[in-house]
């Protein structure tokens, strides 16, 4: 009865008496750091390389590949379906106006 009663005492003390945990083996708050701020070095110069690459193609006029004069042709409209646009927009225009003076009150939904 006393070994299980000593087994029980041990096994409380050895988890209520844990170490503090950079002690333990394995567990190295330096080398964590460490690790840290390099991986944030290298970051920081992959992104700043890749800014000043998009910067320079970008001054350079290269990176969005316009198209010469040459290239373009020309543009034909349809007059017809342009009119027809037109009117369209005029009358929403004079509707909107309309109705914008009318101002008709709903009526009382309580009645």
């Amino acid at each position: 009865m006393s070994e299980t009663f000593n087994k029980i005492k041990n096994w409380y003390q050895n988890l209520s008496s844990s170490k503090v945990s950079f002690e333990r083996k394995g567990i190295k708050p330096t080398r964590d750091w460490n690790i840290v701020i390099f991986s944030s070095l290298i970051a920081v110069v992959i992104f700043g390389s890749l800014a000043f690459y998009f910067y320079v193609k970008v001054e350079n006029g290269t990176f969005f590949g316009a198209s010469s004069v040459e290239d373009l042709t020309e543009v034909k409209i349809n007059n017809t379906i342009l009119n027809k646009l037109i009117s369209d927009i005029n009358n929403r225009e004079r509707n909107l106006s309309e109705i914008e003076t009318s101002k008709k009150s709903p009526p009382n939904p309580s009645l």
